[in-house]
């Protein structure tokens, strides 16, 4: 991953701490990054960088934070370049899309997802829950009424689907479009709605849809590092049009 560090001074400690880690955490994996070695790229002692985070799983919580929050970001633009509505099946099918296509394509990323998920399956799971919730009242705007504790259940019903179709994808057992077809499934029978995904639909979108332009590995890379700050901005001001 390309990044230029001289920006890192620009920003605070907190933030350098972030994206030194994310690089770290990038290039050698959850398992071989230690607070350490994110101290001494942070030009920090050891100790002091408990000062801003308990360990370094907090630290993976914001990259995967960021990565959900970056889909998310990515649809939102795709949907007001498309003129779509929130609740059009092909919002749900780029969504998934673009989650699972850095599953299959950046073996970096999954691995430093993997990894963590498995030292640290509550912090992740955690952060999964979370950010599954807030795609059901926020990016989809269903409004089905669910109580809290059912907004829960469905978000670790999905979080765990997604899990195996992401690593199924991955490994090449099952295909992206196939991934996507499964999941929208799972949300159509979570939301009740009388939909059911057609598979050839899903295929023709996914064949059809142009990932240079919107899910480019400058555009994970950029919200990965920048969280879609003013530096994206930036860098992508005609990425989208």
């Amino acid at each position: 991953m390309s990044y230029n560090r001289d920006m890192a001074e620009k920003k605070s400690n907190r933030e350098m701490i972030i994206e030194n880690a994310i690089l770290l955490f990038y290039e050698r994996g959850f398992e071989r990054t230690t607070m350490r070695l994110i101290a001494e790229e942070s030009s920090i002692t050891h100790p002091a960088i408990f000062n801003h985070f308990k360990s370094k799983a907090d630290i993976a919580s914001i990259l995967i934070y960021r990565f959900f929050r970056g889909v998310v970001r990515t649809t939102e633009r795709y949907i007001e370049d498309k003129k779509l509505s929130r609740d059009d099946d092909r919002t749900l099918f780029f969504y998934w899309t673009a989650h699972f296509y850095y599953c299959k394509t950046d073996t970096n990323f999954f691995r430093f997802m993997n990894e963590f998920s498995n030292s640290y399956r509550s912090d992740f799971d955690s952060v999964e829950n979370d950010y599954f919730t807030q795609i059901f009242r926020n990016l989809m705007h269903w409004n089905y009424n669910k109580s809290d504790v059912e907004y829960r259940i469905y978000s670790s019903l999905l979080n765990a689907a997604s899990n195996i179709l992401g690593h199924a994808v991955s490994t090449g057992e099952i295909s992206l479009a196939k991934a996507v077809e499964e999941i929208s499934n799972i949300v159509y029978a979570i939301v009740r709605l009388e939909r059911p995904a057609s598979g050839g639909d899903i295929e023709n979108f996914v064949r059809s849809l142009d990932t240079g332009k919107y899910l480019g590995y400058s555009v994970l890379e950029d919200f990965l590092l920048t969280d879609f700050g003013e530096l994206y901005d930036e860098i992508t001001t005609d990425l989208f049009r």
